[in-house]
């Protein structure tokens, strides 16, 4: 099975901190993308990963090809921005690497603490399209799902969400080539996953998750560093 990780963005409310790849900030003395790289391999029987770079690609490609030298790692830089739903349909029109199906997505920036194999059973038992890994809200700048039951089809999805069954994504997925197919160049997962819930209630399942670490904003990477010794 093969894993995205997104590591593609440029990072702006991070600046004070890197101007460079987010996801190659330290943490524990580790780059974030070290330890979402490890926790994918670890289990949940990924073979191979994807890093979809964009911003400052090069350097996402020196660090993986010198840290992951049996090739079992692969950096795609993306020529322009195209969003993260836009690296997917890149990634998914390579001719001579094709993804599997399903796909585990996992942002390049959060580190993240959970059961990748329930996630995977989750999503195979529900026969949805996608399915995401969500904690309780506690962010106003992530998009909320409405999901009463976990694991459970999302019923809404979108800024501003609030009140009971209300989460927010861990920053994980496993997607389904359905899914994938109806990915655009440029365009958002979120807005993939959001147009998948508007059409069908049981397309998009939630799953519980147990924890997420992101680092996105200086507050956040501090917080991080100190958790994690460093």
């Amino acid at each position: 099975m093969d894993a995205v990780v997104l590591a593609g963005g440029r990072g702006r409310r991070i600046r004070t901190v890197t101007d460079g790849p987010k996801c190659l900030l330290p943490i524990g003395g580790t780059a974030v993308l070290d330890h979402v790289i490890g926790w994918l391999r670890a289990g949940g029987g990924i073979d191979r990963v994807w890093v979809a770079a964009g911003y400052q690609g090069d350097r996402v490609r020196q660090h993986v090809a010198e840290r992951y030298p049996e090739c079992q790692v692969r950096v795609e830089v993306e020529p322009d921005p195209a969003g993260t739903g836009g690296a997917l349909a890149r990634l998914r029109a390579r001719p001579n690497a094709p993804l599997s199906d399903p796909l585990v997505v996992a942002n390049g920036d959060t580190m993240l603490v959970g059961d990748l194999e329930g996630l995977l059973r989750c999503h195979r038992a529900s026969a949805a399209w996608a399915t995401t890994a969500v904690i309780p809200r506690g962010r106003r700048d992530a998009d909320g799902l409405a999901a009463p039951a976990l694991p459970g089809p999302v019923r809404r999805m979108g800024r501003g969400l609030s009140g009971p069954g209300t989460v927010v994504s861990a920053g994980l997925s496993v997607i389904g080539g359905a899914a994938l197919d109806r990915a655009t160049c440029p365009g958002s997962l979120e807005g993939l996953l959001a147009s998948l819930v508007a059409e069908c209630r049981g397309r998009v399942w939630a799953y519980p998750w147990h924890a997420a670490v992101d680092v996105g904003t200086p507050a956040r990477y501090r917080a991080a560093a100190v958790q994690h010794g460093g």
